[in-house]
């Protein structure tokens, strides 16, 4: 069983996979999942599972990053048609969201690959591909020989078709506008966004000003109970229009504004004063 996923790629195709439901158990009861295997193919071996505790035996020091993502479990499967070997992993990540912000993290830079229905796939011929399903983030990499465009495909959509749950982006994906979003910049931090440990579970996007070019980036989260009268001395609180209404500077992003009330707020970063990062954020707020 291989644990090691070398970043090789030469060209990037987007892929969006929409697929029926099966008669699996559904995502939101965390039930353990077997690796569908692709038609064509064959298992080297049985799957081995690695649980969260476990996980760094797989995948060394990269585990410490999916953990912070909630990973549940990995399970890792080598599959071999011909002279061709591939290598599956499965990370079970608990939660859709949790999934979409380790897909982000690792798809290559500045490519969307993902729709607003369907799960979503990146392909990296000739060795890589990446998968959202639901709760789950997958990995294919060929250990040996080469994968075109056409069989990566094959290999995704199996995929996609055999694990369970549904094929929608997280929700919470659409409290960021449309509206001058760069595609490929949206994310999930599960903590410290904008290295700040108050912003957690924070989604996110760059967006450019069409009239000035000017680039900054919205967020948004579900608060925490009280999280108002945890923020330190460092921010400044008011209130504007019946919201809360918190702000300070940030040497890396600016003026961070957040507003909003106890169910979401939602934040800019990367401007220049308060004034503009609140005009700019008025007129993007999604509700």
């Amino acid at each position: 069983m291989r644990c090691w996923i070398p970043a090789v790629a030469t060209s990037t195709v987007l892929l969006a996979v929409a697929c029926p439901a099966t008669a699996l158990p559904p995502a939101g009861d965390g039930a353990p999942v077997d690796v569908p295997v692709p038609a064509g193919w064959q298992a080297v071996a049985p799957a081995v599972r690695y649980p969260a505790d476990r996980l760094s035996t797989c995948i060394g020091g990269a585990a410490a990053l999916f953990l912070d993502y909630g990973c549940r479990e990995l399970v890792a499967l080598d599959a071999a048609r011909g002279d061709t070997t591939i290598s599956l992993h499965v990370y079970d990540m608990g939660r859709p969201l949790d999934a979409f912000g380790i897909f982000a993290l690792e798809r290559p830079a500045g490519d969307e690959g993902t729709v607003r229905a369907g799960a979503a796939a990146v392909l990296q011929p000739p060795y890589r591909a990446l998968l959202l399903k639901d709760r789950f983030y997958v990995k294919v990499e060929a250990t040996r020989g080469d994968l075109d465009a056409q069989a990566l495909r094959a290999i995704v959509e199996a995929l996609a078709a055999g694990l369970p749950g549904g094929d929608e982006l997280p929700p919470e994906l659409s409290w960021l506008p449309d509206a001058g979003r760069i595609p490929g910049s949206t994310g999930y931090a599960s903590r410290d966004y904008l290295g700040l440990g108050e912003l957690r579970g924070c989604v996110h996007a760059t967006y450019r000003d069409p009239a000035t070019s000017i680039r900054y980036r919205l967020f948004a989260f579900a608060p925490p109970a009280g999280f108002f009268e945890t923020l330190g001395r460092s921010w400044h609180l008011q209130e504007r229009g019946g919201e809360r209404v918190a702000w300070r500077e940030v040497p890396s992003a600016g003026v961070v504004v957040l507003v909003g009330d106890e169910h979401r707020l939602d934040g800019v970063a990367d401007l220049t004063d308060l004034e503009a990062a609140l005009a700019a954020l008025g007129r993007a707020r999604v509700r």
